[in-house]
């Protein structure tokens, strides 16, 4: 599927990526095991691409891409930080 979306709340999270990435399964999962809503987005489609790189400004380099609430956090490594310092500095939840 191109698109994934849980709980049919508004998604705060898009995380672009390929099929073969295993950073983006990783990602996915990520967010999956904290509970957050989230979309994911196929680059391998032109449309999806178009859309990431736009939203960069630049042509990516590296996938997954990934938006918080329309920040750019940037991959994998930075989606969980965020996460982490979310929890640690947060009230304990999203």
């Amino acid at each position: 599927t191109r698109r994934r979306i849980f709980n049919g709340k508004r998604q705060m999270i898009k995380i672009y990526g390929t099929p073969t990435c295993g950073f983006c399964l990783r990602a996915k999962k990520l967010a999956e095991r904290h509970g957050l809503n989230f979309e994911y987005f196929d680059v391998t489609y032109s449309k999806y691409r178009d859309e990431m790189n736009e939203a960069l400004g630049s042509e990516a380099v590296t996938v997954p891409q990934i938006w918080w609430y329309n920040k750019h956090i940037g991959g994998y490594t930075e989606f969980s930080e965020e996460i982490d310092n979310t929890r640690t500095y947060g009230d304990g939840g999203f």
